[in-house]
């Protein structure tokens, strides 16, 4: 080491470049020795951008994502798991309207609820379906295509409306504005029409859906242009500058159907074994005469009974039992190991989509808050792109319409506010988390009501039903009152009178 280092030395005054050399390549070998390719390690990536990588995977991991949404139990559970916890029973968006003075506005909040409860239940411009199952199959879509689009239908002519404020919605799967449609003349990528800044200025949907122009590449023509001013686009992304999104099964696609082709391999395995096969052995070197050979060539197999005796069996033969090892008994834990996987990329539980709840309490309630972190960043995410841009279009389409009538002392800046409750949090051991809410209210970290929000409780109907009770009524496990004495037998003391009676 001593020698090389007085060598380089000497090299370095009198050959400075090439000692610069040595040493950058030196470094590098210590530093990115991993970049380099090897039979064991080959090459892996490319320097393609997140629109042309899209532009290669995209439609494809997104018609495999709705195959398996379509016909693979477990890929139906893990979305039904993700939506369950995103969107839960609904997002039901709670006002939050202040006075000038800073105090929730009781009288407008109210107002806006019901306006909100008329809308939702039929918010989208089909009328099909209510708020919360739109919400479901949105978010559904988001997560296994990758995106979706929303356009806005706000005081839209000869539209009838079922509520009193002119706003309705069109839920759009992302098929309808097209991969194929790039003019760089135009700075039109994947069908979004962007500006120099690379914000979208107007989106081009295909008149029908594509299915029903499949074969033919997509033109101008084709498309109606819709401003961005009317659409939302809701797309789940990995990468900067992602003009689509990308199906969140894109990591586990071949997992799943490893996952799937695997199962049916081990239940065919299982089919078979189930079925007793019995196998004739015979010797060789024994010699059969020509009425034997002739009931080889007629025997048509062996009709299993209870307690039946093999008299067939011809001189040299050996009847053999085919051994039946399944069902495989490291099917489950295998399957379960694959889960985990497909939990590490998608998010979803994996207890909750295989169905096996095992360990103790410290073991659960750790899947469960892990898991709770990256639901609440889906459910922040979820609600970012969509339902604040519905709630803000509602509350002033009411105004416009004067379907809502604000008061003077209502600070205009809040009159978006809202809380967007997420589902609640399963309870594993519920006295426990009962106590701990108690204390985070009596240390007010957190409000009575937030936390009966986060319970799926509504606080105004909770305060109504503890106003409506009789005060004379006994709450659940408090102590009987005592009896009242008859104020006649309540002093017992004999008067001197009564004594000398």
């Amino acid at each position: 080491m001593t020698v090389r280092r007085e060598l380089l030395t000497l090299v370095s005054r009198t050959l400075p470049a090439v000692a610069a050399a040595y040493l950058r390549g030196l470094n590098q070998h210590r530093a990115y020795q991993a970049a380099r390719p090897t039979p064991q390690h080959p090459t892996r990536g490319d320097g393609h951008s997140a629109d042309l990588n899209i532009e290669l995977a995209g439609p494809a991991l997104r018609n495999h994502a709705r195959w398996l949404d379509e016909n693979h139990d477990l890929s139906v559970g893990v979305l039904d798991t993700l939506v369950n916890r995103i969107v839960g029973a609904g997002i039901l968006p709670e006002p939050m309207v202040r006075t000038r003075g800073g105090e929730l506005h009781e009288g407008i909040n109210t107002a806006i609820r019901a306006l909100r409860d008329e809308w939702a239940m039929r918010p989208e411009m089909t009328q099909s379906d209510a708020l919360a199952e739109c919400q479901r199959i949105e978010c559904r879509t988001w997560l296994r295509d990758g995106e979706h689009f929303i356009q806005h239908l706000e005081a839209t002519p000869r539209y009838p409306y079922p509520s009193a404020v002119p706003y309705a919605y069109e839920m759009l799967e992302p098929d309808f504005v097209p991969y194929d449609l790039i003019d760089e003349s135009r700075n039109i990528v994947h069908g979004i029409e962007r500006d120099a800044f690379r914000i979208p200025r107007v989106y081009h949907f295909l008149r029908q859906h594509p299915g029903a122009l499949r074969g033919r590449f997509t033109t101008i023509r084709d498309t109606i242009p819709v401003s961005a001013a009317r659409v939302t686009h809701r797309r789940f992304t990995r990468r900067m500058h992602q003009a689509r999104g990308v199906s969140l099964f894109h990591a586990v696609l071949r997992r799943l159907q490893y996952i799937d082709s695997w199962e049916e391999t081990e239940m065919i395995a299982a089919k078979v074994a189930a079925a007793l096969t019995v196998v004739m052995t015979k010797s060789p070197d024994t010699a059969l005469t020509a009425a034997e050979k002739e009931r080889i060539g007629q025997r048509q197999g062996l009709k299993m009974q209870p307690g039946m005796i093999l008299t067939d069996v011809l001189p040299g033969e050996e009847p053999k039992v085919v051994s039946s090892d399944r069902p495989n008994p490291n099917l489950g834990d295998h399957r379960f190991d694959m889960l985990r996987a497909v939990s590490a990329g998608t998010g979803a539980g994996a207890s909750t989509i295989g169905r096996r709840y095992e360990g103790n309490y410290s073991a659960q309630r750790q899947e469960l808050v892990e898991g709770d972190v990256g639901y609440a960043r889906l459910h922040g995410a979820f609600v970012a792109s969509g339902e604040i841009q519905k709630w803000a279009r509602l509350l002033d389409l009411a105004v416009l319409s004067k379907a809502l009538i604000l008061d003077g002392d209502v600070d205009l800046a809040t009159l978006h506010h809202a809380d967007y409750p997420r589902p609640p949090l399963p309870w594993i051991q519920p006295l426990q988390e009962a106590n701990a809410d108690v204390a985070l209210i009596e240390a007010e970290i957190e409000s009575l009501e937030a936390v009966q929000r986060r319970r799926g409780l509504d606080p105004r109907r909770v305060a109504a039903e503890i106003a409506a009770r009789p005060k004379t009524a006994a709450r659940p496990g408090a102590a009987e009152p005592e009896p009242e004495l008859d104020e006649e037998l309540e002093d017992d003391t004999l008067s001197d009178e009564e004594n000398a009676a």
